[in-house]
């Protein structure tokens, strides 16, 4: 299984997280089967770094390379905040508990967006919406 690291930090220009990913999708392409994308360095991440790599991690799972993200770092604010976003896999649509609905309203006053996962397509979904 290959190892791909995340960068200790990312900065605020937008350009930044976005070479950053795009190295960790070549990392990934690159890779002859399954990777652990390792957090156990970073102190900081951009939420685009964080989504962007929840997507292609859930890429490769859907091929079928058991991939997954391990060390959630160890800066208790970062491990903290990746497990209330659910990072990797997000909250699912189709977990529509009572649970998850009072944990998602809870994070509608904070400044961070929870990852949500749902089928992208263009036919209207009442409960995509409702998610959203």
């Amino acid at each position: 299984m290959r190892r791909i690291y995340f960068p200790e930090r990312t900065y605020q220009d937008f350009t930044d997280p976005l070479v950053k990913l795009i190295g960790i999708a070549r990392s990934m392409g690159t890779a002859h089967g399954p990777v652990q994308l390792d957090l156990g360095r970073c102190r900081f991440l951009s939420p685009l770094l964080v989504c962007g790599a929840a997507a292609l991690l859930k890429e490769h799972q859907e091929r079928g390379v058991a991939s997954e993200a391990v060390e959630m770092g160890h800066d208790p604010n970062l491990s903290s905040y990746l497990e209330l976003v659910r990072f990797p896999s997000g909250y699912a649509q189709a977990d529509a508990s009572y649970v998850t609905k009072r944990l998602l309203a809870t994070l509608r006053g904070r400044t961070y967006v929870p990852l949500i996962t749902f089928p992208a397509t263009a036919a209207p979904d009442k409960g995509r919406e409702e998610l959203i």
